[in-house]
């Protein structure tokens, strides 16, 4: 996560702690690069739906004889699937 929340969303985080939705408290060395409003988009995101640029993150081609095995050991989730699936 690249910490960039913003002031417009800080009614979303004022919208949890109303409901009452547990939102961690974080002390001052856990807090520098962290705010509630990060846990209110991702609140709002399971419970609706949200949309988020992506463009800013690295993308890798890994292809050639033992792509599929090295991504397999490289990641948690199976990798090794059809395209589309």
């Amino acid at each position: 996560e690249r910490p960039a929340w913003f002031e417009a969303n800080a009614a979303l985080a004022q919208q949890l702690f109303d409901d009452g939705v547990p939102v961690p408290r974080r002390d001052e060395w856990a807090a520098k690069f962290w705010s509630p409003i990060s846990i209110a988009e991702a609140h709002w995101t399971r419970e609706h739906v949200a949309m988020y640029d992506m463009t800013p993150l690295t993308r890798y081609e890994v292809a050639g004889p033992g792509a599929a095995a090295f991504l397999q050991r490289m990641t948690t989730n199976n990798v090794d699937k059809s395209v589309g699936s």
